[in-house]
């Protein structure tokens, strides 16, 4: 068992090297070695064990079957194409092997990590995890086979925990996370010396707040309804027209599982002129129904779902005159009337709820079908398809804001080492991003693929509004892409009120020459907030240097130049995000009234803040 004075000796040396500053050397050393032999003492009383493949093997060749299986029902020329699509034969051969090809895996594996229709059902899915895990558990095996010994892991672990307290960086994040699993698959009872330790960077690494004030702006409005009366029930017949005002608002609910909106319709509908007939008798009168709906709205990670609306109404009905063609109907009719005016009211009370029902399910029902279909076409199902889901994804909602609290890590990968960072209450839009939210996402998202030149031209032109020169293609330009590494492929550092972000590629083209070796990319950013909107400065140059630190040939120099001139178009001096502006019609056209307030880099954090601009008749409106 792991002794509570174990954990307590490795916090004490990470509290330690975080309180020295800058340490030298052989400051770190003496640490490193007290984090080590803190573990090591509990290692000692677990056995180590070749990291058993076969069970994610198994699971993985269940997933294949259970795929195969779901794929012989479909046509034999979408079977074919789905298998020469996932390259099938590849897949079923390296599960057969012993130590199967991690390089060929990874190979197989990009194809079930595209945004392609159909790779969001469950038999692909299955696949996909089963092969990220057996992948994983391949890499353990080979690297405890090379160490041939857990103390291997254990130094490393010490290594980075050391480091990392006293800079954090998601580098040595990243190795915590993936040191941790390898204790995880390889030691016994492991969980009491890894469970404190990740438990510690399990924060969700992205916050979000909406506050109500923004969602009320976007969605108050006053809407105008007229409607012919022509109804027939007890032999009378009313006819006439009703005019419907009401105002549309949202009010937030307490609720901590799961956001919950009410959208509220409030008014009045008025008939100043109607005339019911029954028999011989003629009246003329006019009613006005106060009227109040409401329709419940939840959003969680599986999207938005609502009820139907619920009306109620409230009305005074006012008979104007009554006339008949014997005078004793009439007389008998007016005695009547007040007797019948409750009825009456009641009845178009009933039938106005319904009118007004109808009114805001059918208002509300295809904005929000449309919302809901943006969220799973352009969220929900691509990150299921490229595996970036969030692990944590909860929504909430206070009578002041919604929020939002997600953690993108996987079994090898950590979130953040502390709560986010609050927020200023009176920002209506605001967000606090992780670095760690960066990392781990772009290693789901970009591991392992192939970026092409007409795809980086794109990629700026939706970011600024322009096509750079540098990155302009046509018959004259040398053809180029690169491959992201699989590991790392984007890492951001926020801190200093600046951010450094590094690409890292495992394989560049240039006009059918490839180039193998790691190379990362580096820029260091700082940031201005306009009344347009933020802009970062490039502090210095670009930075490209090959990983293994060493000097580049005449042709590699060439290509290290060529990336250089790229590059500085990608991360150029300034860079101005003219390409992302709302639009302009529609709820969220309301967004172009929000004023940039704080774009801050801390602590590994970067908040950003938006407050909505004065807005007196929208103001009056939300009010009323």
């Amino acid at each position: 068992m792991f002794r509570k004075w174990q954990f307590a000796l490795i916090l004490l040396a990470v509290m330690t090297i975080s309180g020295v500053g800058f340490a030298s050397d052989p400051e770190m050393s003496v640490q490193v070695k007290i984090i080590h032999r803190a573990l090591s003492q509990n290692a000692e009383n677990q056995p180590s064990q070749n990291v058993d493949l076969e069970p994610s093997r198994k699971q993985l060749a269940l997933a294949v079957n259970g795929l195969a299986a779901f794929l012989d029902k479909a046509t034999p020329e979408v079977r074919a194409g789905w298998r020469d699509y996932l390259k099938w034969d590849d897949l079923v051969e390296q599960i057969t092997k012993p130590d199967a090809d991690t390089e060929v895996l990874k190979t197989v594996l990009l194809p079930f990590r595209r945004y392609r229709n159909g790779l969001e059902m469950v038999p692909f899915q299955e696949v996909r995890k089963s092969l990220q895990v057996y992948i994983q558990e391949l890499y353990i095996h080979r690297e405890i086979r090379e160490a041939d010994s857990i103390d291997h892991c254990l130094e490393n672990l010490a290594i980075s925990l050391a480091r990392y307290e006293h800079q954090p960086n998601y580098e040595d994040a990243h190795r915590i996370g993936r040191q941790l699993y390898q204790l995880d698959r390889s030691v016994e009872s492991s969980e009491e010396m890894v469970e404190p330790i990740r438990d510690r960077f399990l924060h969700p690494n992205l916050y979000g707040r909406i506050s109500h004030r923004l969602i009320n702006r976007m969605l108050s409005r006053v809407v105008h309804d007229e409607m012919v009366i022509d109804d027939s029930s007890d032999r009378r017949q009313t006819r006439g027209k009703a005019t419907t005002k009401v105002h549309l608002h949202a009010t937030l609910i307490e609720s901590t599982q799961q956001a919950a909106i009410d959208l509220i319709l409030e008014g009045q509908c008025r008939a100043p002129k109607t005339i019911t007939q029954q028999g011989p008798i003629t009246i003329h009168g006019s009613f006005v129904s106060n009227v109040n709906a409401r329709k419940r709205i939840h959003l969680n990670k599986e999207g938005i779902s609502f009820k139907p609306a619920e009306a109620n109404a409230s009305t005074s009905v006012r008979i104007h005159n009554i006339a008949a063609d014997r005078r004793l109907m009439e007389r008998i009719a007016r005695r009547l009337a007040p007797r019948k005016t409750p009825e009456a009211e009641a009845d178009v009370s009933q039938k106005t709820s319904e009118h007004v029902e109808s009114q805001l399910n059918q208002q509300a029902e295809s904005e929000l079908q449309e919302a809901n279909h943006i969220f799973m076409s352009h969220f929900r199902t691509p990150n299921q398809c490229f595996g970036t889901f969030p692990e944590l994804m909860q929504f909430s909602t206070t009578p002041r804001a919604l929020q939002l609290h997600a953690r993108a890590a996987n079994a090898w990968q950590l979130g953040a080492p502390q709560a986010p960072p609050t927020l200023n209450a009176e920002y209506d839009l605001g967000f606090a991003l992780h670095e760690s939210m960066i990392g781990n996402y772009s290693e789901g998202l970009f591991g392992g693929k192939k970026i092409t030149d007409k795809q980086w031209l794109k990629c700026l032109d939706t970011l600024t509004g322009s096509e750079p020169r540098a990155l302009w293609v046509h018959d004259r330009t040398e053809s180029w892409s690169l491959t992201f590494s699989d590991q790392r492929p984007i890492v951001v550092h926020f801190d200093n009120s600046q951010f450094r972000i590094t690409v890292r590629t495992k394989q560049f083209d240039i006009d059918g020459h490839s180039f193998h070796d790691p190379i990362d990319i580096s820029s260091t950013f700082r940031i201005e907030v306009t009344k347009n909107g933020p802009v970062l400065f490039r502090v210095g140059e670009v930075s490209i240097y090959f990983v293994d630190g060493h000097n580049p040939t005449k042709s590699e120099q060439h290509l290290l130049d060529f990336i250089e001139w790229k590059f500085g178009a990608i991360m150029p001096t300034e860079l101005y995000f003219d390409g992302l502006v709302p639009p302009t019609g529609g709820s969220l056209s309301m967004l172009r009234n929000l004023q940039p307030k704080e774009f801050g880099f801390h602590d590994g954090w970067m908040t950003i803040g938006y407050q909505l601009l004065k807005n007196r008749k929208a103001e009056r409106i939300g009010a009323s």
